[in-house]
């Protein structure tokens, strides 16, 4: 079971490290959210705080607090990607529906804004619904993950003919171990080159997950980046099957 110390090193520590290792790679945060400003469902969460505001709802008051709280600290996390933002959908989605709150009061035009504020909720998760099928239908890793449908194909083949059911399956492109119907170590479900970086994924980690494990797949470069760990692999498995530059498996010997 996770302990305290588990998640104060693998979520506090890991972003305070990445502060530093991240500190002038990639936009900074506030140009992240410009994106956020720009979505309809700040305008519509605006709306409904203004209503909620004016009919003196006392759950507007809450709900800024946990708008402005998540917004802090989404400006002081490193790296800062696209999806976080999600966080503050919940919080905005809430703030659009105090508009509904004018169907059960007895103020004049309540129910009118009730009414444009349901609908303009209801565009909203259209709109929102097909922008994000368009986006991870396009979306690079998407592409990534299937441009290679037989390699792919053939990596999920081997990991079946050389490991047996319930065999776990150290490797960095868990979503293959998992369409094998193979498992990957607990320490090793994040092989992101944010914990690589950081210093919270290190060869000394990877090795000691490795034992006991009978296969090693490399397969996008986040392990294979990893030196030691590589040269380690190297001396300890076999080399089974070679799918391309940095994507191989490995076999204990």
């Amino acid at each position: 079971m996770p302990t305290l110390h588990d998640l104060l090193e693998q979520v506090v520590v890991l972003h305070l490290l990445a502060s530093q290792a991240y500190r002038d790679v990639g936009p900074s945060n506030l140009a992240q959210f410009v994106k956020v400003v720009e979505q309809s469902l700040t305008l519509v969460a605006a709306f409904g705080l203004a209503a909620g505001a004016v009919w003196r709802l006392p759950l507007a008051i809450p709900l800024v607090c946990w708008y402005g709280a998540t917004l802090i600290a989404l400006l002081v996390l490193v790296p800062l990607f696209w999806p976080h933002t999600t966080a503050l959908v919940p919080p905005m989605v809430c703030m659009a529906a105090l508009s509904a709150a004018g169907f059960r009061l007895e103020v004049s035009g309540a129910k009118v804004v009730a009414l444009i504020g349901a609908l303009a909720v209801a565009l909203v998760t259209l709109r929102g619904f097909k922008t994000e099928m368009q986006y991870y239908a396009a979306a690079p890793f998407v592409r990534a993950m299937t441009s290679r449908p037989q390699e792919e194909a053939l990596a999920v083949r081997d990991l079946r003919i050389y490991t047996r059911e319930g065999d776990e399956v150290v490797t960095d492109a868990q979503y293959l171990a998992a369409k094998a119907d193979r498992d990957t170590p607990p320490l090793l479900v994040d092989s992101s080159f944010v914990r690589i970086k950081t210093g919270s994924l290190r060869s000394a980690d990877l090795i000691a997950a490795t034992f006991g494990v009978r296969a090693v797949l490399f397969y996008t470069g986040r392990l294979a980046s990893v030196v030691a760990y590589r040269r380690w692999t190297a001396q300890h498995f076999r080399r089974v099957r070679t799918y391309g530059p940095d994507r191989a498996l490995w076999i204990r010997v």
